[in-house]
């Protein structure tokens, strides 16, 4: 049975992922300071399957500020 999710808890993980994501591109920066690529850019996305916007699931993601591709 698949764990149901309250929205705060969504948005809680939204939130420790942005700040990882954040913490790991600074590292990264840091360790390249001096080297050719110190501005690089880039896109992310993170595929999410088997849920559906119409289960309760769905709509708590969508709630929590998660938008379809």
């Amino acid at each position: 049975m698949q764990k149901q999710y309250t929205v705060e808890e969504i948005q809680t993980i939204l939130t420790q992922a942005k700040i990882s994501a954040q913490n790991a591109s600074q590292k990264y920066l840091d360790e390249r300071l001096g080297g050719e690529d110190n501005f690089p850019c880039g896109f992310a996305w993170v595929n999410i399957y088997g849920i559906k916007g119409n289960t309760k699931m769905g709509r708590a993601m969508k709630a929590a500020g998660i938008e379809k591709d």
